[in-house]
């Protein structure tokens, strides 16, 4: 650690925040980072799946990217507290 850099800044960060009564995970809920990481994979390959269907990639390779989306979307119900689903739940 160099007296002055990157760590040092970040434990200083955390400190203060500390102190001033912040945590570094939003209020409300816990799993907000997990959400939110989520959420944005979920983007990222719904995009992804749109690319490849308009490129004719292989049906099956689109359907088990399909399969990802929904096993997060599974996940993130369960954080957000919209029960227990699966992702074979229609």
């Amino acid at each position: 650690m160099r007296p002055g850099g990157e760590t040092e800044q970040n434990i200083n960060l955390l400190l203060t925040n500390e102190q001033a009564g912040k945590s570094d995970t939003p209020q409300g809920n816990p799993n907000q980072r997990r959400i939110d990481f989520l959420e944005s994979e979920i983007a990222k390959r719904r995009e992804q799946v749109r690319q490849m269907q308009q490129a004719g990639a292989d049906p099956k390779a689109i359907r088990d990217i399909e399969f990802g989306i929904r096993q997060s979307e599974a996940e993130l119900a369960k954080l957000k507290g919209g029960g227990s689903w699966g992702p074979f739940s229609w």
